[in-house]
């Protein structure tokens, strides 16, 4: 990839949005209110958490309970199916819709926001009681329990590229606020210059690739431990080689796509990019790389 170009590239990964219509569900609607729905354009590297408070404020007229409006697990559902709140909102389209980017997009993604009966197979932003024994919660606690998941997730994603999460541990106060205040507002220039402390001077002294891979057919994610170059430190592991290693049975192949084809951030990926690229361009904000896996064949039922 040119000079010229690099810094455009992450530009437009980092800019890249969704188009969501957001409508309540109809067992926490207020009995007799009309359904209306919350439209809004958001950030396929960010996490839907940092946009309840604003659709919560447009749903308050009509939400069953005023009370709920400012407590409580919120989830969120795609075609009756869990969203989970702790994957970023681009990773979540792309497993849950597994639309191929060659194809005509959606115009825009129809999510439901659910209060009553959370359910089972997500993880709860809250699994725990209040200190004071209490059940409620407001949103400062919900951001607060995002706040360290996220910064949970930044440790590992340090610890796969360096062997230890030291220059996380050790981030001042100052630039600690700032890399969480940047994941808030989308702020890209900032969050990027705090993130790349964590980064060996030279990218071929990364110890793994934070990697994960989704497969939605198996309800199935894969977290690979790979290298950025092969064993005899000279040849650079591609994305097809990792694939064709940990998933072969749908890569069986690593230098053409047959069965299936991987895709981040929306985009179609070349067999031969190096993982070191991959990880450079397309991390999330999470630390790590997220693929999606699309069928060249019409796609499977989403399984969860």
């Amino acid at each position: 990839m040119g000079a010229t170009s690099d810094e455009d590239i992450r530009e437009r990964i980092w800019n890249g949005k969704i188009n969501v219509k957001v409508s309540l569900a109809p067992i926490d609607l207020k009995v007799g209110a009309s359904q209306v729905s919350f439209y809004t354009r958001l950030p396929r590297n960010s996490f839907l958490p940092i946009y309840l408070p604003q659709m919560l404020d447009y749903f308050a007229s009509s939400i069953k309970d005023p009370e709920w409006a400012i407590q409580g697990n919120w989830w969120f559902s795609f075609q009756d199916v869990p969203i989970r709140w702790n994957l970023p909102i681009g990773v979540n389209f792309d497993i849950m819709t597994g639309l191929n980017p060659d194809e005509p997009a959606l115009e825009e993604w129809n999510i439901i926001l659910n209060y009553s009966n959370y359910p089972n197979t997500i993880v709860p932003i809250f699994n725990s009681k209040k200190s004071n024994g209490s059940n409620f919660h407001t949103h400062d606690d919900r951001i607060q329990f995002f706040h360290v998941y996220w910064i949970n997730q930044m440790k590992e994603s340090c610890y796969c590229i360096n062997g230890n999460c030291n220059s996380i541990m050790s981030l001042s106060k100052t630039d600690s606020n700032l890399f969480w205040g940047s994941l808030l507002s989308h702020s890209k220039d900032t969050f990027m210059s705090i993130k790349q402390k964590h980064l060996p001077l030279d990218p071929l002294n990364i110890r793994t690739i934070p990697i994960r891979i989704h497969i939605s057919i198996l309800n199935k994610v894969i977290q690979p431990n790979v290298t950025p170059t092969k064993d005899d430190r000279k040849d650079l592991t591609t994305l097809g080689d990792i694939l064709q290693e940990t998933i072969p049975e749908l890569f069986p192949s690593s230098l053409m796509y047959t069965i299936a084809f991987p895709i981040t951030h929306g985009i179609k990926l070349p067999v031969n990019l190096s993982l070191i690229d991959l990880y450079l361009y397309f991390a999330f904000s999470d630390g790590f790389v997220h693929i999606s896996v699309v069928f060249n064949q019409p796609k499977p039922l989403y399984i969860i």
